[in-house]
């Protein structure tokens, strides 16, 4: 879409595309968009680090079935426009286009390591691939399919959205090579035009993201008397998950807590474009 810019006088002063997403202008006017991030937890890491969940979710076809009833509610009851996944295993990604309604894509990034159970199990799985991944109407469009250098369980992907509007899902490495990732991500983030969000398992609190990515991006903040994002063992929990974003703002954040399903709970948020107060 484009519109005639027009000086005080009524002079023609250029030209101005305006984003749009579902036909709906996202510069000009308060615009909002609601956008999910979680970590589903691959089978394979479950059963390695002895998770609540395997005992929870014996059954993994059960389990694949209940996290993708999760999503799919959160497209259809909740008007998510985003969703932003980590750790989804391949059987997750196939149940997931089985599920969805045809006007969302769902965008994948296999990482290059292959998981590997350390352990005695008997859970088998059709397809035990890896995956981080991007659900978004359809037309997005993939921008970029990376695996961390220094860690090949760890990646993300870029998708275009619409003009000027691109979404990136992220696993993030614990520790010092999560520093260098948050900073590749950075530079990432620096060559996008527009408005760029960011959803992902970053590994750590929010002020380190916010100390690595910059000063200029917006990171998602709970309550105090929020559950966790990320569920552990001991019964503490901390927020390892976040959304961040550029030349927008957040609100209504909040963490949804499911029934073990996974070691991370969902995290959702609304975006919001043009007039209108966040909270940061």
């Amino acid at each position: 879409m484009v519109v005639a810019l027009l000086n005080d006088r009524g002079a023609h002063h250029g030209t101005l595309k305006v984003l749009c997403l579902a036909n709906r202008p996202l510069y000009g006017a308060a615009v909002t968009m609601r956008v999910m991030t979680w970590n589903v937890l691959h089978r394979v890491h479950a059963e390695n680090y002895s998770e609540p969940t395997v005992a929870l979710w014996p059954d993994e076809a059960a389990r694949v079935q209940a996290v993708v009833q999760q999503v799919c509610a959160a497209v259809s009851e909740q008007g998510c426009e985003l969703v932003l996944l980590q750790e989804a295993s391949g059987e997750v990604v196939v149940a997931l286009r089985r599920c969805l309604p045809g006007s969302m894509s769902v965008h994948t990034h296999q990482v290059a390591r292959m998981p590997q159970l350390k352990v005695k199990s008997t859970t088998s799985l059709s397809d035990a691939s890896e995956h981080v991944v991007v659900i978004a109407p359809g037309g997005s469009q993939p921008l970029r399919r990376q695996t961390a250098l220094d860690d090949a369980g760890k990646g993300l992907l870029a998708v275009q959205v619409s003009e000027g509007l691109v979404a990136i899902s992220t696993h993030v490495s614990w520790g010092q090579k999560g520093v260098g990732q948050m900073r590749a991500l950075q530079e990432l983030m620096k060559t996008l035009p527009g408005v760029v969000i960011v959803g992902g398992d970053f590994n750590t609190e929010r002020g380190e993201v916010t100390a690595h990515l910059g000063p200029d991006l917006l990171v998602t903040q709970l309550t105090a008397d929020s559950p966790r994002t990320r569920q552990n063992p001991d019964g503490q929990g901390s927020d390892i998950d976040h959304l961040v974003c550029r030349g927008a703002k957040w609100s209504d954040v909040h963490v949804v807590v499911h029934p073990g399903l996974s070691d991370h709970h969902p995290l959702f948020a609304t975006l919001q474009l043009g007039e209108g107060e966040g909270e940061g």
